[in-house]
């Protein structure tokens, strides 16, 4: 069977989904059959996003991992692990296997911000199973120092850069920043509230995530631009006081509104927790003394311009 062709959607290959495929069959009593009891699952990752550097201990939770294995304690002793771990393309170094639980140590990020991708290969029965929302990312913290060079953080004034193949998982609050520029990859941890301050928040070619669609941020995330917008440097077409998003070689459009732009385009992506209940309507007049009203429930969202 042809397994080498990759699905695609969009024009876009996606990495780990492959389609099976049958050009021919030489032998016609041949039966495949398939079994979901033996299929390998992965259904978690913890943690699910580990420093750049490598090094990170991954404990994958599942089933159908195969027997019971330990690597050899020898640091120089060879050896081929019954399962085998790749995230986002990079090898993550097995070092435990149980039938429910599998243990790896991620390798350093060093070719560049790829996309989360978890592939899991058991010897003997082939890929796993990836539930859909389990996910591994390369992200170095806010609060490591050894995020920064020479080990310094920002402080009250400074300008900050995330240069493109860097990603940062914002994990605590920001100091008033004088500028923040992303060019690569800026990620709001979801797990608690945090406040970012800063004069200018420019998204240039980077990305800029603050929740997804599959997994809103529920906790309370505050942005504070400060300053005078009168009065402040103000940045061409971008302006002072703002958050901009723009591609990565921002110019003023000189072949006018209908030129294309060189370079990659920033993206703002910001997904709370769903309001269901917006507002409601009467669905019949309410009399003085009423107890219970009778409402029509209208599920919509608004804009309001300023």
């Amino acid at each position: 069977m042809d397994l080498v062709r990759p699905a695609w959607q969009g024009g876009h290959a996606l990495e780990g989904f492959l389609e099976t495929s049958s050009d021919w069959v030489s032998n016609s009593s041949v039966v495949v059959q398939y079994s979901s009891s033996a299929t390998p699952v992965v259904k978690s990752l913890e943690p699910t996003n580990g420093t750049a550097r490598g090094g990170t201990e991954v404990t994958i939770q599942g089933s159908n991992f195969g027997p019971s294995w330990s690597a050899p304690l020898d640091p120089n002793a060879t050896y081929t692990p019954p399962v085998t771990v790749i995230l986002n393309t990079y090898q993550c170094q097995v070092t435990s296997v149980s039938p429910n639980e599998v243990k790896c140590t991620t390798g350093p990020r060093n070719q560049g911000i790829r996309r989360p991708a978890v592939v899991v290969t058991v010897a003997g029965m082939g890929l796993a199973q990836v539930e859909t929302g389990v996910g591994w990312r390369y992200l170095d913290r806010w609060s490591s120092l050894s995020t920064w060079a020479n080990q310094e953080p920002p402080v009250d004034g400074d300008l900050v850069i995330v240069p493109a193949g860097q990603a940062i998982l914002l994990d605590e609050n920001t100091p008033k920043l004088h500028a923040l520029i992303v060019e690569g990859d800026f990620v709001w941890d979801d797990t608690k509230d945090l406040t970012m301050d800063s004069k200018y928040v420019w998204v240039k070619g980077g990305n800029f995530q603050l929740g997804t669609h599959d997994r809103p941020h529920r906790h309370r995330a505050t942005i504070t631009l400060h300053g005078n917008k009168y009065k402040e440097v103000r940045l061409p077409v971008i302006g002072a006081k703002v958050l901009a998003v723009s591609n990565t070689h921002f110019t003023i459009r000189e072949g006018g509104d209908g030129a294309v732009e060189s370079g990659d385009i920033g993206k703002l992506d910001i997904h709370g927790a769903p309001r269901k209940k917006v507002w409601t309507r009467l669905a019949k007049t309410a009399q003085a003394g009423d107890q219970r009203l009778s409402s029509k429930m209208i599920l919509t969202s608004s804009w309001v311009r300023s």
